[in-house]
């Protein structure tokens, strides 16, 4: 099949309208391994039981191939979240190193540097 990550399987689950599968997927799931249609994952202590069976059925009617999914113990990779939230903090970091912007920041003590996202 074709290679997936786990944010490539987000995105086709909310474009395909399984917004809420989709939204857990990115609050709750630490990737531990994903090769083909076999998907490791490690979840956070909040998520729904259902949630693995939901996941499995709904990425199996998106990709009409048969997926294992198995829920591990091991720490995993951080969630899509942690992953966006460290990306945006490393882009603000970068902003204020711009000449400009810093300037601005010495003009308006207390200002804040905040990078617009789609989310």
């Amino acid at each position: 099949g074709v290679p997936f990550t786990l944010a490539d399987l987000e995105s086709m689950l909310r474009s395909c309208g399984h917004v809420k599968i989709a939204g857990e997927l990115y609050h709750g799931v630490h990737l531990v391994s994903l090769e083909g249609e076999r998907l490791e994952i490690r979840l956070e202590p909040d998520m729904r039981r259902e949630f693995t069976g939901d996941l499995i059925r709904a990425l199996q009617e998106l990709t009409t191939q048969r997926w294992v999914v198995t829920v591990s113990g091991k720490a995993g990779a951080p969630t899509l979240a942690e992953q966006d939230k460290a990306a945006q903090a490393a882009r603000v970091d970068d902003a204020k190193t711009d000449p400009l912007v810093r300037q601005v920041l010495e003009i308006f003590p207390g200002a804040q540097v905040r990078i617009k996202t789609n989310r």
